[in-house]
């Protein structure tokens, strides 16, 4: 079996004799009409040079327009080839884990969080996408807050943000613990958790002002208050 560039270097061969032929063409054409003129309209090899000659020229033509045809033809399937392969090996390369995630979903995930990924996600989401900020203390709201109100305000889409209840102390200091945050555990995530509440105050505040009331009630804060 070939490889694409195999194919590639074949098709390009072929073509490179295609122009060749098809300039001869071209170019014999133009002489056999000159050529017709060395005999005067009775005689019979001016008759013969010049059908030839006109024959030709259109012939190739057409032949340069079809070969055109096929390569642009050529290039759209090695182009879908290559996306349908490249499409399969990363397919391959995701795991199982993750392929479910995308089934329920799921856009991406990361190991850490890419701010810049997370925006460009909220940023190109379609119309009427529902966005839920999952992270019960997520201390960076406040870099998203532009992105999440044009969300809602130009594609009228659903935003759920999920806090914790900062009266759960135990729940609180069983986070911190699990996060490995040793000094004042339960005071880091309180403070981070006062700025989400800022945050989705000017939130609401922003789309109370926008002059359209219906627009507050696709922005939803719902509270946590037990440890996963």
């Amino acid at each position: 079996m070939k490889s694409d560039k195999q194919k590639t270097t074949i098709i390009n061969s072929i073509s490179s004799k295609h122009y060749i032929v098809i300039l001869f063409i071209f170019i014999f054409g133009i002489l056999f009409v000159f050529l017709s003129k060395l005999w005067d309209d009775h005689n019979l090899l001016h008759h013969i040079f010049r059908d030839t000659g006109i024959a030709l020229l259109p012939l190739s033509i057409i032949g340069f327009a079809y070969e055109i045809a096929l390569r642009k033809q050529f290039l759209n399937e090695m182009k879908n080839e290559m996306k349908r392969n490249v499409d399969e090996a990363i397919d391959k390369s995701i795991p199982s884990s993750l392929k479910h995630l995308r089934d329920t979903g799921v856009v991406d995930a990361y190991e850490r969080l890419d701010r810049q990924s997370l925006l460009t996600h909220i940023k190109n989401c379609d119309v009427r996408t529902e966005i839920r900020i999952l992270d019960i203390w997520f201390e960076n709201l406040h870099f998203l807050k532009k992105e999440l109100l044009n969300a809602i305000i130009e594609k009228g889409c659903r935003v759920t943000i999920l806090l914790w209840d900062i009266e759960e102390q135990d729940v609180l200091a069983r986070r911190a613990h699990s996060l490995r945050i040793v000094n004042d555990g339960v005071r880091t995530l309180m403070i981070h958790i006062h700025e989400n509440l800022k945050t989705i105050t000017s939130m609401f505040e922003k789309l109370e002002n926008s002059g359209d009331t219906d627009l507050k009630n696709l922005l939803q804060v719902k509270i946590y208050s037990s440890f996963i």
